[in-house]
Order: C-alpha cells, then sequence, then structure tokens
C-alpha cells in the first residue's frame, strides 16, 4: 500500500473533496501533452506577423490562374493570396493539408526555384 494513501473522508476534513492541488487552487493549469485533431491554417507575413484561422471555418477557395491568386472565403474572414506556382498549394487545400502558408519578399522570386509554390502577398479582410 502506498504511504500517501488517503480516503475520501480524510479529503474531507481538510476541505479538499475534490482533491485539488494548490496549483489549481491557484489558477494555474498544465497543458495538454498532445495536441487535438483541429486543423489550423497559420499565415506569416515577412515582418513576423501571423494569423492562424481554422480549416472547419472554411466555405469556399477558388484558384485563379491568370491572376495568380487564391481567394479563400473563411466564415469570419476572406484570404487573397497573391504569387506564382499556386495550382498545387491549392491542390493541398483540398486535403487540408498545409498547416502553414510564408509569404516571401517579391525580390526573392528570381532566386527561388521556378516550379515551387511563392507567395507574394497575403492579405485578410474580415467579413463582418
Amino acid at each position: 500500500m502506498s504511504q500517501n494513501f488517503k480516503l475520501k473522508f480524510d479529503e474531507m476534513r481538510e476541505s479538499k473533496p475534490t482533491g485539488e492541488t494548490e496549483s489549481a487552487q491557484s489558477g494555474i493549469h498544465e497543458s495538454f501533452s498532445n495536441p487535438g485533431n483541429v486543423r489550423n491554417l497559420c499565415f506569416v507575413w515577412p515582418d513576423g506577423r501571423m494569423k492562424f484561422l481554422n480549416y472547419a471555418y472554411l466555405i469556399s477557395a477558388e484558384y485563379r490562374p491568370n491572376d495568380g491568386t487564391i481567394v479563400m472565403v473563411y466564415t469570419t474572414d476572406t484570404v487573397m493570396m497573391v504569387g506564382s506556382g499556386l495550382r498545387e498549394l491549392f491542390l493541398k487545400f483540398l486535403s487540408h493539408l498545409p498547416m502553414k502558408v510564408e509569404c516571401a519578399d517579391p525580390r526573392y522570386n528570381l532566386t527561388d526555384e521556378h516550379d515551387s509554390c511563392i507567395i507574394n502577398d497575403i492579405n485578410i479582410c474580415s467579413s463582418r
């Protein structure tokens, strides 16, 4: 038997019937050890600013090859991405695969591979 064994009766006498620890009483809560099944898409700008939106609220998306844009409509926001090589990225959005989309400065377009996806501008407008 454990040395730390206590009966519920002992906890009730100590005015701790739920067995709360001091950290729970002070408002400090532990984090979950594993992430859940929630899928978010994080947008990152060159200045370090970031915003994420949940895939569950994505209503529709449109790829416009002539304009080099992808437009994604969420329940709260509309996202417009401008760049090159966006077809493969759009197809990955169908399966909710991308976790992060990073915006690159247009001056680096020539140094990157031409087959890869390059995002030069991300514009998020609130629909409210």
